[in-house]
């Protein structure tokens, strides 16, 4: 079984349906993999920072706000793609192209992204589960509004998300005062 360490997740909304339709665990796009907690803290750090820093600007306030970054993302159904590393399976779709919907300093969003339905060990998909993934993800987009550190380590089933972690804007990096 593959340890996957500390890894930085893009996740939808909690309320979106997707949450429903995978196999115990989160749907997410995976932002990077394989990280110690260090490095995870760091790059979550450095996203708020520069999201925070840029919304704050394109806002012209002098209001100082965490902000996550918030898209729209849609995938793109038409190849429903089994991917095997090290004896772990994964079933996905890719996203759509987002060059036209990030903003230009999301520097972070991953080339490959994607998002999981279904995972599982040792064994390819069968076909009727392939199918059921198929059939069951109607809804092609969601809104994507949070970063988790997650605890990738053991069976995806125990992969935790790591809570409770003094996440601060670093102001004095980007010289903005705070109100």
């Amino acid at each position: 079984m593959h340890d996957f360490q500390y890894c930085l997740w893009y996740v939808p909304e909690k309320t979106h349906e997707w949450h429903k339709q995978t196999n115990n665990f989160c749907p997410h796009i995976s932002i990077r993999t394989n990280m110690s907690l260090t490095e995870a803290t760091n790059l979550y750090n450095s996203i708020l920072n520069t999201t925070t820093m840029n919304e704050k600007t394109n806002e012209k306030t002098n209001n100082m706000h965490l902000h996550h970054p918030k898209t729209l993302v849609e995938l793109d159904t038409s190849i429903l793609v089994e991917s095997e590393y090290n004896g772990f399976y994964a079933a996905y779709y890719n996203v759509n192209d987002q060059s036209t919907t990030v903003p230009w300093w999301w520097w972070w969003w991953p080339d490959d992204a994607h998002i999981s339905f279904v995972y599982q060990y040792d064994t390819h998909f069968m076909k009727n589960q392939l199918d059921d993934i198929v059939e069951s993800v109607v809804v092609k987009e969601a809104v994507f509004d949070r970063l988790q550190i997650v605890e990738c380590c053991g069976h995806y089933e125990t992969w935790k998300e790591c809570h409770n972690m003094n996440i601060q804007p670093d102001i004095k990096k980007f010289n903005i005062g705070v109100t």
